[in-house]
């Protein structure tokens, strides 16, 4: 397995904490070329260290997933660094605010909204850009988003996220 991921360049959004995090560092272990992606530039960086010591190769960025310029300056970061894209990991995210639907105040729908979908979208349209203008490594290019549980089922006190995790699976498939 560790040979599959040897040298790879794979894009990690929301790569300060949590599942990006601990996602970066195993990619890192298995000798990948990790671009990492925050809105919390601090945080970027303490896991591009943590790639590094556990072997891997490593660029952080302070990225805005709601922002296309934010995000290309990651997809090109990578580009730059690397000379290629293997790989994305789409996993910056909100879950915004809990409560029935009735009592969701629209900047928080819209915000949710913004970085879990329009995030989404705008990462994976720079990925697929450079993806599609380059060989495609052995076994292919690979995408992966994250959805969650919310994307297949509904949550009553969740209903922004529910919303938002339905539509990043209905990107992905549609990709």
């Amino acid at each position: 397995m560790a040979d599959g991921m040897q040298g790879k360049v794979v894009l990690v959004t929301g790569g300060g904490s949590g599942f990006g995090r601990a996602t970066a560092v195993q990619l890192g272990a298995l000798g990948a070329r990790v671009a990492l992606g925050d809105i919390d530039a601090n945080s970027c960086e303490d896991t591009a260290r943590q790639v590094r010591d556990a072997g891997g190769e490593a660029l952080a960025l302070r990225v805005d997933v709601t922002d296309e310029a934010s995000v290309a300056s990651l997809t090109q970061a990578a580009r730059a660094a690397w000379g290629r894209i293997d790989c994305a990991f789409n996993n910056a995210g909100i879950l915004g605010p809990v409560g029935e639907m009735a009592g969701v105040a629209l900047a928080d729908f819209e915000r949710v909204i913004a970085v879990n979908v329009r995030g989404v979208w705008l990462c994976m349209q720079s990925q697929l850009r450079v993806m599609l203008e380059q060989e495609a490594p052995e076994g292919g290019h690979s995408i992966v988003n994250t959805a969650s549980v919310a994307g297949l089922a509904g949550s009553p006190l969740l209903p922004a996220y529910t919303a938002s995790k339905h539509a990043v699976v209905g990107m992905t498939r549609a990709a």
